[in-house]
């Protein structure tokens, strides 16, 4: 059942539909007033409330039972990446090429933190092989999905074209 609903008993004082079953609840019957809190609004912060007038009879057992089955029974939607987008890699894979992307970038910011151009030319030497294996297990790296600032990308490849290579 919802997390909080009130039930109410009371005389009818006009005619009015029943919200289960559509029939008319008549003058001077008794029928139940079930109150539900639907939770607070976003914009101003109040608690929302729902009324649902059923008959003491059958629909009121009904709401009861579909409420529980409305309640339990939702989905909850799941954050995160959809299953079965991304690269299609056994588990191996994915854990070598996860490696391989971190050694590459922990190579890279070797040669952002130097002005050696013998040291940039020994990082880059090591660099490249890696490369090649990340090209082979799941093809080549979108620089767009690399986290890295413009500027420190022009930087990068300011250093990469004063060593000589290009990375």
């Amino acid at each position: 059942m919802s997390v909080t609903c009130r039930i109410v008993t009371t005389l009818r004082s006009v005619d009015g539909p029943c919200d289960v079953c559509e029939d008319v609840i008549p003058k001077g019957m008794m029928y139940c007033t079930v109150i539900i809190r639907m939770g607070t609004s976003k914009k101003t912060g109040k608690q929302k409330w729902r009324s649902d007038k059923v008959h003491l009879n059958i629909c009121l057992s009904k709401w009861v039972i579909l409420d529980y089955m409305r309640f339990n029974e939702r989905k909850k939607s799941k954050g995160g990446r959809p299953k079965g987008s991304g690269m299609h890699l056994s588990d191996d894979g994915k854990a070598e090429r996860r490696h391989l992307v971190r050694t590459r970038a922990r190579l890279l910011r070797l040669v952002l933190a130097t002005d050696d151009t013998e040291r940039i030319r020994m990082l880059v030497a090591r660099i490249e092989p890696i490369q090649v294996r990340i090209v082979e297990i799941g093809g080549p790296l979108n620089e767009n999905l690399m986290h890295r600032d413009l500027s420190i990308r022009d930087a990068l490849g300011a250093k990469l074209k004063e060593a000589g290579s290009h990375a």
